[in-house]
């Protein structure tokens, strides 16, 4: 990738938007990966099984940020699985469960004396949550209607959200994050017409 945009070090927040050229700097970055899927399509019971394994980095070689070393993206996520189940139970009835994971991703945050450490020096947590749902179809003469019912987050895991910095109150006085979680366990409903 060429001309990515990233803000320059130091640059915390701008407030005259007209001179925001001045407060980026371009650079380059790369992306690769593998991805593996095995899928059952058939069948009352089917789903499938991905993993990917991808790095996403980002460089700036004038040096204007992180001293024109390769650092990871924001959303350089190395690790993603999906399994996905599906069970037609007979009636118009079926139901379904997916379950994701996501290892974290880079963040920056400063030292605690307030300098800036090179771009990326933490990985949030890994994040994952249980989906279910419940389905019933019925055949109309201009199509079908589907009624659901659902849940996300089944096991209301509490994924990282947001992050804020906290400075000074690690064991050796280095600073932490404080993780917040606002989407808890969710139920859901639908109704769905086909034409």
């Amino acid at each position: 990738m060429s001309g990515v945009l990233e803000y320059r070090d130091g640059v915390i927040f701008i407030d005259d938007f007209s001179t925001w050229e001045e407060q980026v700097a371009a650079g380059i970055g790369r992306s690769y990966g593998l991805e593996a899927l095995l899928k059952k399509n058939y069948g009352n019971t089917y789903g499938w099984i991905g993993y990917t394994l991808a790095k996403s980095e980002k460089r700036f070689p004038d040096g204007s940020i992180g001293s024109g070393e390769w650092f990871p993206a924001r959303y350089d996520i190395r690790h993603s699985a999906t399994i996905a189940l599906n069970h037609r139970i007979g009636h118009g009835w079926d139901a379904g469960a997916v379950w994701t994971y996501s290892s974290g991703g880079a963040v920056t945050l400063p030292e605690s004396d307030g300098s800036m450490p090179h771009r990326g020096n933490l990985r949030l947590p890994p994040s994952h949550r249980l989906d279910l749902g419940l389905n019933h179809h019925k055949a109309k003469r201009h199509g079908e209607r589907i009624w659901n019912i659902g849940i996300y987050n089944a096991y209301n895991r509490k994924n990282p959200n947001l992050v804020i910095p906290v400075t000074g109150d690690g064991e050796d006085g280095s600073g932490s994050i404080r993780k917040i979680s606002f989407l808890p366990i969710i139920p859901s409903g639908s109704y769905t017409r086909v034409f």
